[in-house]
Parts: structure tokens; sequence; C-alpha cells
């Protein structure tokens, strides 16, 4: 009886060490700019999901500035404050078919210089050149934007935003942000590899400035996403913040269909 518990324990420990969600992070920020620390409370608690909350503040916000806009006069309203940052959010699900992708990330990670924005651009144009050789795999995606005004807290929702994805990952075994390295080198035998194991990458950018974000209903969306990721990109002055997540980071490790639909719920697949 004894024998037979230690041979189940076995078992299922070494299942979910096969199974260990590895996740990779670059990038770094740096709001110079950004709002006391007295207004930081009042941006989390209307930003404190990606969804309806922060978009239905906005449109209430956006709604009122038309209004005075239209009715007062110029000297009345020049005041009033504007958006000052907008946080983009894309996250892409693939099929995975070799590793090139995550190594084409794994060699920016650990070659990339992340104390300057110059280095979080070389981050941005790689890994947009990246999903876009890929994007045969693209299964699913998501996108979201927050508008950020000059009297709110933009790195505070940025750390928010950056702080809920790292917490999907069970390790973070590839980091490389503002510098500070750090990675983990194991190797786990999957045995019985699945058929179909799929990948997720999310791409958080906070510039200043407003840009065009459609809602992901197909590939298209992703492709426009891009390319306004790449005009940030020759704009790399505006970047306040960027961090790069994928998971699996390991090319032994699996991400089952299963697992991308429990964690990453968001994400909207695309009909075949």
């Amino acid at each position: 009886m004894v024998l037979a518990l230690s041979l189940l324990l076995v078992m299922v420990c070494g299942t979910n060490s096969a199974l260990a969600r590895s996740g990779g992070v670059m990038g770094g920020h740096s709001f110079r700019s950004s709002s006391s620390k007295s207004r930081s409370s009042r941006s989390k608690s209307l930003s404190k999901t990606d969804g309806d909350d922060v978009d239905e503040h906005v449109t209430v916000r956006l709604c009122l500035y038309l209004f005075a806009w239209i009715f007062t006069p110029l000297h009345l309203y020049v005041n009033l404050p504007l958006i000052n940052t907008s946080i983009i959010k894309l996250q892409v699900g693939l099929l995975v078919k070799g590793g090139s992708l995550q190594n084409n990330l794994n060699r920016i990670a650990k070659t990339t210089d992340t104390s300057k924005k110059c280095g979080w651009r070389d981050i941005l144009r790689g890994t947009i050149n990246c999903l876009s050789r890929h994007s045969s795999r693209w299964i699913s995606g998501y996108s979201h934007k927050d508008l950020l005004f000059d009297s709110d807290d933009p790195e505070g929702r940025f750390k928010q935003l950056s702080d809920k994805e790292r917490r999907k990952f069970d390790e973070e075994t590839l980091v490389n942000l503002n510098n500070r390295e750090k990675e983990t080198i194991t190797s786990q035998e999957v045995k019985d590899q699945p058929k179909n194991t799929y990948m997720v990458v999310t791409v958080l950018v906070a510039a200043k400035g407003w840009y065009k974000v459609p809602t992901i209903t197909g590939r298209g969306a992703i492709e426009k996403i891009l390319l306004e990721l790449k005009y940030i990109c020759r704009l790399h002055d505006r970047i306040q913040g960027l961090v790069v997540l994928w998971t699996p980071q390991r090319k032994d490790e699996v991400l089952l269909l299963e697992d991308l639909q429990r964690d990453y719920p968001l994400l909207k697949p695309f009909n075949a």
C-alpha cells in the first residue's frame, strides 16, 4: 500500500514537473513624468480589469471633453486634462511547430541592453518580426488599450497589467528587465508529446500619445496592431514601458489547449 502511494506521488509530481509553466520576460520601463503617488489609488480603482470599467471611464470623460469643446470658449477648456499615455496590450496564441519562435525570443532577451529606450525599441521590433514570420500559426488573439490622462498613474497601471501576466507563470526562467537578468537552465523530458502544443506571446507597451488598436476579430486585426507597434518603434522616445512575455519559454515544455483556454480566456479563437 505504501509502495503504491509512493509510486502514485512520483507519477503526479513528474507530470506536474513536465508540464510546469516556464515563462520569459523582457523589457523595461521609465515613467519619469508619472503622476504623484496621491493619484495612483484613484487610477487603480478605475483600472481593476482589462475591460469594461476602464472603457466606460474613458468614454464618459471623452464625451465630457467633446461637450466642452463644442459649447465652451477655447480659453476656458485649455486646462482640461489631456490623454497623456496609451497602454497597449496584444496577446497572440500560436500553434507550435518546432522551437524557432522560442529560440528567437530567447536570443533577443539574452542579447539586448534593456537599460535604454533604444533597447526596448529593439525588443519590440524583434518581437514584431518574430510574430509576423509565424503569422500562419496564429490561432487566437486579444487586444486592449488603456487611455490614461495626465491626472492618472500610467506607471501603476502598467505594473498592474504586467504583474497580472507574470503571475500566470509557474516560474520565470528567462528575465531581462531594465538590465536585471536571470536565467534558470533546466531540462525536462516530456513523454508522449501531444500532437498539438501551443504558445502565448504577450506584448505590453506604454507610450505617450493616442494609437489605433482595433478589437481582434481575426488575423487582419493583429496585422494592423503590429503596424501600429512598428510606428511606435520609429518614435521610440515616446515609449515609457515595454514588457514582452512568452510561455512556454523552454522548448522541452508544452502548453496544452486546455491550459491556454483556462489561463488566457480572453483570447479569441480564429476560424480555420
